[in-house]
């Protein structure tokens, strides 16, 4: 299930990112940057946050605030060099948003039952 749900959160927030950041980053940066930072927070929200957050709404907060503030964090600390300003902004704004639209997309699958069809094409 872990690997389908990092490949469904790629599928909303690699085009948030090759589309929203600012120009001063390369296609290869973007999508670079949306592989990697997805991979170094998806493990803390799918496994050690649900391990001892054992209420809904509260896991839900910890893992959505975690997830874009952390990957916002480490955007900043791997780009910061690259931009600068108005456009460090812009970028850390859009890293936030992709993980909204993220969350979103994960909430309309749950809520309209895709998920499970997801799902049972992998076999999970």
């Amino acid at each position: 299930m872990a690997m389908v749900g990092y490949i469904l959160s790629l599928v909303v927030e690699l085009p948030v990112l090759v589309l929203g950041l600012s120009p001063s980053h390369k296609l290869n940066e973007k999508v670079l940057a949306g592989l990697w930072l997805t991979a170094c927070t998806y493990p803390a929200v799918s496994w050690v946050f649900p391990s001892f957050i054992h209420e809904p709404v509260l896991l839900t907060f910890v893992r959505e605030a975690y997830a874009a503030l952390g990957e916002a964090f480490l955007f900043w600390l791997a780009f910061v060099k690259l931009a600068g300003g108005t456009s460090l902004r812009r970028d850390i704004l859009v890293v936030i948003l992709a993980n909204v639209l993220s969350f979103l997309f994960g909430e309309l699958l749950k809520a309209t039952g895709v998920i499970w069809t997801i799902l049972e094409w992998f076999r999970l």
